[in-house]
């Protein structure tokens, strides 16, 4: 195996069989079911950390103007 390019890793089986199982309902392989929750879960933590920054802003912008006034 390539190892520059493949990793293996180690998961209970449990979870093996969940993910295995998903991917044949969704049509992917194993690698591409892990690929697609993997780019699932980048999506999601930048919203999170747009919405935190938006709040911040937010804040800071209600103190600037409260300061100012």
């Amino acid at each position: 195996m390539d190892t520059d390019k493949w990793k293996s890793i180690l998961v209970p089986k449990d979870v093996y069989l969940q993910i295995k199982e998903i991917a044949a309902k969704e049509g992917r392989t194993l690698g591409g079911q892990l690929r697609y929750i993997y780019s699932q879960y980048v999506s999601e933590e930048q919203k999170r950390v747009k919405e935190l920054v938006d709040a911040e802003m937010t804040l800071r912008k209600a103190k600037d103007h409260s300061a100012a006034g």
